[in-house]
């Protein structure tokens, strides 16, 4: 779990750079920030639909049986 603390100051740090660079572009009428933290949200709710989705179709490691490691030549 202690290799994930870089990750996120990476993260942190991409998206403020992000808002710093995008702080003087008009939007036409969208937030400071909007397109950042809208791309953030986005990224995590596909993460988790993803992670969901994994569990949903996960199978046993014995789901093909445990005599099924030998390759059979028939």
């Amino acid at each position: 779990m202690t290799s994930l603390r870089p990750l996120w100051r990476v993260l942190l740090l991409v998206a403020g750079l992000a808002l710093v660079a995008g702080a003087p572009l008009s939007h036409s009428g969208y937030g400071f920030g909007f397109f950042t933290w809208f791309g953030f949200v986005s990224c995590a709710v596909l993460v988790f639909v993803a992670r969901l989705i994994g569990f949903a179709i996960k199978r046993k490691e014995t789901y093909y049986g445990a005599g099924d490691a030998e390759v059979r030549d028939d």
